[in-house]
């Protein structure tokens, strides 16, 4: 019953710590056979984010000005309040040959990094999306391969451009929660093996 409720709690915990977690999104922008290929998938938290007015654009990736929009044509929400590069390479602004998803954007347009969400977006809800550059490679875009990051408080927007995803990835918020709870269990059933061969050995 002891475990079991040390069980629970983590399971609790884990419920309760993605909340700050999960408010983040991954671009992965990669190379294919046919040409160059964008998803993402994630959430966004707006509160504490600046309010910035809207635009309507068609998908499109831009190097220079470290910026990236997928998914439907769609008119959006922009937001600045986030921090990071403002340039992934020395490519010109290339309009998308096909687009699908919810719209979702970073850009730098004004020196400085916003997002850019759909018009109805509910702060934390799911979004994906996908961009695609047929015939091209990322060379062509003149995008530099690598790990771009923005921040705004505990939530990120990684931009991973011709690299794995999931290297260096840091473990979630509930993820070391449950992981150090897995280690304390495991410690306290050797622990007690340990006493009661103790015990048999007597």
């Amino acid at each position: 019953m002891k475990h079991f409720r040390t069980f629970a709690a983590a399971c609790s915990l884990a419920a309760i710590l993605p909340a700050a977690g999960n408010a983040s999104v991954v671009v992965n922008i990669e190379e294919t056979s046919t040409g160059v290929v964008a998803t993402y998938s994630g959430s966004i938290d707006t509160h504490g984010l600046i309010y910035k007015g809207h635009e309507l654009l068609e998908a499109f990736i831009w190097g220079t000005g470290g910026s990236i929009r997928l998914g439907a044509h769609d008119r959006d929400l922009i937001y600045s309040g986030f921090s990071g590069p403002t340039s992934w390479g020395s490519g010109f602004f290339w309009e998308a040959d096909s687009a699908a998803g919810d719209l979702f954007g970073v850009d730098s347009f004004y020196g400085y990094p916003r997002i850019s969400l759909p018009i109805l977006y509910h702060s934390g809800a799911a979004l994906s999306g996908s961009a695609g550059f047929s015939g091209r490679t990322l060379a062509w875009l003149g995008l530099n391969k690598g790990q771009y990051v923005y921040t705004a408080g505990t939530q990120t927007v990684t931009v991973n451009i011709g690299v794995d995803s999931d290297a260096g990835a840091v473990p979630e918020p509930a993820t070391w929660v449950m992981m150090i709870m897995g280690f304390g269990a495991t410690g306290g059933a050797l622990r007690r093996r340990q006493k009661v061969a103790s015990r048999v050995s007597c």
